[in-house]
C-alpha cells in the first residue's frame, strides 16, 4: 500500500472528505527533497549547482525558505541534510540554509540532521578535502556535550564503511594524537556513559561477539570494525572493555593476516593497556584458530620483530606473556619461524627506571593535603592514591597481608575436597579425655549445663511485661561469653603443646 485515506475531522467530528498520506513517512521526506531538488534543476539548470546559487533558490525570502522555517518540518530538513551533498558535490544544506542556525530550536533540527546526514549520505558527498564539514562540526557541534556524543555515536556508525572519509581510519587519526588523560576525559567517559543506552556502542559490541555468521563481511571492513572496537579498550568500564576484547577474537580468530596489520596500527600507542589488551587478542585467536599455521608464522615473526628481537621487551609483564604465548604455540604447532628462542624468555634485558620517586615524593605530588577542606579539588589524584598507596584496587596483594587474600587454601587445585567432618572425626580419636572435655568446652556453648533440668523451670511469660535487657547489657553478655570462649581455646591448645 502506497497511499492511504485518512478521513477529515472538525472539532472533534467526521467532516467531508479525506486526506491522502504516505504510510512511509521518511520516504515520503525524501521523495520531496527530490522534487524539490528537480525544480531546482528546471530554474537553474543542471550544470549550475553550487553553493550562491542554491543560496538564491532556498532564501528565506522565496516562499521554500518560509516553509523550511517553520518548526513542524524536521523530517524535509533531514531529507534535504542528506540530499543536498549528494546533489551540490558537497556542500551542506546548513551552508545553503543559514537562517536555520539563528532560531534555537531550528537550530537544534539542523545541527542534529546535519550528524544524521553523515551516516546516511553516499559517502563520496563530501567536500574533496573535508575542510567544509569539520568546520561545522568544530563551530557548532561539538561545543555542547549532547552534539558531541550525537557526533561519536555517528563516527562509529559509519566507521566500519571502506572509503568512507570519516570511518575507523580517520577516528585513529584523531584519537592517537591525543595524550593519554586527556583522551581518556572526553572519550573514555563517552564509552562508559553510551554502554547500556542501545546505542552504536552496545551495537557494535553485540554484533562482534555475536555468533552471527560474518564469513560475508570483506576483510576491510572486519579491519575497520577491529580498529574501532580496539579504541574501546581505552574505558575503565570492564564490561566495555572486556566484550570489546572478547569482540575482537569473535571478530578475528579466523582472519589471523589481519593481526599484524592491526597491531602495527596500535604500535605506537600511548595507552599500555590498550596495547596489552590487543596481545591478549592476538593470543585468544591462535588458541582458536589451530589451523591457520602460514598466517600464524607471518604473525609470530612480526611479534619477535617488536618485541623480543633485542630481547628488551615493553616493562608490561601481561604483554610479554601474550606476545610470547603467540610464538610458543607456533613452536608447539611445528611452525619454523626466523628467531631466537632465548630472546623471547627472561631474564630480559630491558631498562630498569634510572630514577623511582619516593614514597615522600609521590605524597607531595598526588596527596593534596588542603583535601579536606576543599573536597572537590584534585579529588581524582586522591582516588588513585588511596587505590593504589592503601587499600584500593591497585594496592599490593600479598598473601596474607591483604584483607581481599588473607583466606587462602593449602590443597592443590587437582586434589579432591576435603570431607572436614571425617578430617575432625580423626582430629578427635587422638585426644585425650581432658583434651576432648578441653574442646567441647572451648566449642558448645551449652556444656555443663543441664538442658533437662532447664526445661523444668522455663515458664511462659508476657514479653510486653517481662524487663528487656538494655543493649550496652546485651553486648556485656556477649563481650563475657567470647572470652570464656578464648580462654577455653587457650586451655586446649596448651594441651595440645603438652602432648606433643
Amino acid at each position: 500500500m502506497l497511499f492511504v485515506n485518512v478521513p477529515k475531522y472538525k472539532n472533534g467530528r467526521r467532516s467531508y472528505g479525506f486526506y491522502v498520506r504516505f504510510p512511509f513517512q521518511k520516504f515520503s521526506y525524501h521523495l520531496i527533497g527530490r522534487y524539490i531538488f528537480k525544480n531546482y534543476e528546471d530554474e537553474f539548470g543542471k550544470s549550475n549547482k553550487n553553493l550562491e546559487t542554491a543560496k538564491k533558490f532556498f532564501t528565506k525570502r522565496r516562499k521554500l525558505g518560509k516553509f523550511l522555517s517553520k518548526t513542524w518540518n524536521r523530517g524535509i530538513i533531514e531529507a534535504l541534510s542528506i540530499q543536498c551533498p549528494e546533489q551540490l558535490k558537497g556542500v551542506e544544506f546548513i551552508e545553503v540554509a543559514p537562517y536555520l542556525m539563528k532560531e534555537d530550536y531550528l537550530a537544534q533540527v539542523a545541527e542534529e540532521a546535519f550528524v544524521e546526514s553523515l551516516i546516511w549520505r553516499n559517502p563520496k558527498a563530501f567536500s574533496k578535502d573535508g575542510k567544509k564539514t569539520l568546520k561545522i562540526i568544530n563551530q557548532n557541534i561539538i561545543i555542547t556535550e549532547s552534539g558531541n556524543n550525537q557526533l561519536l555515536n555517528a563516527f562509529l556508525s559509519v566507521a566500519p564503511i571502506p572509503n568512507h572519509p570519516f570511518n575507523a581510519e580517520r577516528l585513529l587519526q584523531h584519537l592517537i594524537k591525543f595524550p593519554m588523560p586527556k583522551r581518556d576525559s572526553w572519550w573514555s567517559t563517552f564509552l562508559h556513559y553510551q554502554y547500556g543506552e542501545q546505542g552504536t556502542v552496545d551495537r557494535l559490541l553485540q554484533w562482534s561477539w555475536s555468533d552471527h555468521e560474518k564469513k560475508h563481511i570483506n576483510d576491510e571492513s572486519t579491519f575497520l570494525t577491529s580498529i574501532a572496537l580496539s579504541w574501546f579498550l581505552t574505558t575503565s568500564n570492564r564490561f566495555v572493555r572486556d566484550k570489546a576484547t572478547k569482540g575482537l577474537v569473535s571478530l578475528l580468530q579466523n582472519r589471523i593476516h589481519l593481526l599484524p596489520k592491526l597491531l602495527e596500527k596500535f604500535k605506537d600507542i600511548n595507552d599500555t593497556y590498550v596495547a596489552e589488551r590487543l596481545y591478549a587478542v592476538a593470543y585468544g585467536c591462535v588458541l582458536r584458530n589451530h589451523k591457520n599455521k602460514e598466517n600464524l608464522k607471518v604473525l609470530s615473526e612480526w611479534i619477535y620483530e617488536n618485541i623480543f628481537k633485542d630481547n628488551k621487551p615493553p616493562v608490561h609483564i601481561l604483554l610479554r606473556d601474550y606476545a610470547r604465548g603467540v610464538i610458543e604455540i607456533a613452536l608447539r604447532r611445528g611452525v619454523k619461524l626466523k628467531i631466537k628462542k632465548n630472546n623471547i624468555n627472561p631474564p630480559y634485558k630491558s631498562e630498569w627506571p634510572k630514577t623511582i620517586p619516593s614514597k615522600k615524593e609521590l605524597k607531595k605530588k598526588y596527596y593534596p593535603e588542603d583535601f579536606f577542606k576543599d573536597k572537590t579539588k584534585e579529588r581524582g589524584f586522591l582516588s588513585i592514591w588511596v587505590s593504589v598507596m592503601s587499600s584500593g584496587d591497585f594496592a599490593r596483594y600479598v598473601i596474607g597481608t591483604n584483607h581481599q587474600t588473607c583466606e587462602w587454601s593449602g590443597r592443590k587445585l587437582a586434589s579432591s575436597e576435603p570431607n572436614r567432618k571425617k578430617l575432625l572425626e580423626k582430629f578427635k580419636e587422638k585426644l585425650s579425655t581432658k583434651q576432648k572435655e578441653l574442646l567441647e568446652k572451648a566449642t558448645n556453648p551449652f556444656f555443663g549445663i543441664n538442658l533437662s533440668e532447664m526445661f523444668k523451670h522455663i515458664k511462659v511469660f508476657d514479653p510486653s511485661t517481662e524487663n528487656k535487657l538494655s543493649e550496652e547489657e546485651i553486648k556485656q553478655q556477649e563481650i563475657e561469653e567470647k572470652k570464656k570462649q578464648q580462654k577455653a581455646f587457650i586451655e586446649f591448645e596448651k594441651s595440645l603443646q603438652e602432648g606433643s
